[in-house]
């Protein structure tokens, strides 16, 4: 039998695997946002990712699809990217970029997104917003949302 401290985890792509299921939960159901990933490997709560023809279906234009296409050819280089994308119909017509940022004992990471980038997403009809989880004592967490 092994015991993982969360709280003392050393592998903080884990924590930040962790901390991504949390922060899709927290927007399904309290923001009303079905994200999905954008680099695919959230496949087993995020659905699937789409392909350009559903893209292009969903309302978005070539543009919008190009940029993000973009974006998830550059997850594994050192640009940083989004961690989901969505929702694309319903309700609304906000097309959300989320990031996601984890942590534990109360230390809050700042966005590395970059003013340019945040304009150049808002200027082609996306709304970049970042997600804190942060790990707490017994199985809890604290969730906070801004739009950047």
């Amino acid at each position: 039998m092994v015991i993982i401290d969360l709280l003392k985890e050393k592998d903080t792509g884990f924590i930040g695997a962790i901390g991504e299921l949390v922060a899709w939960k927290y927007l399904l159901r309290h923001k009303g946002i079905f994200c999905l990933s954008l680099t695919g490997n959230a496949k087993a709560f995020a659905g699937t990712w789409y392909n350009e023809s559903e893209l292009l279906t969903e309302g978005l234009n070539k543009q919008q699809v190009d940029y993000l296409k973009d974006l998830a050819q550059h997850i594994d280089s050192s640009e940083p990217a989004y961690d989901f994308v969505g929702p694309f119909s319903g309700k609304t017509r906000f097309r959300y970029l989320i990031e996601v940022k984890t942590t534990r004992r109360g230390r809050l990471h700042s966005t590395r997104k970059k003013a340019e980038e945040i304009m150049l997403a808002k200027s082609l009809g996306f709304t970049p917003l970042v997600v804190h989880v942060e790990f707490l004592q017994g199985w809890k967490f604290k969730v906070t949302c801004k739009q950047l």
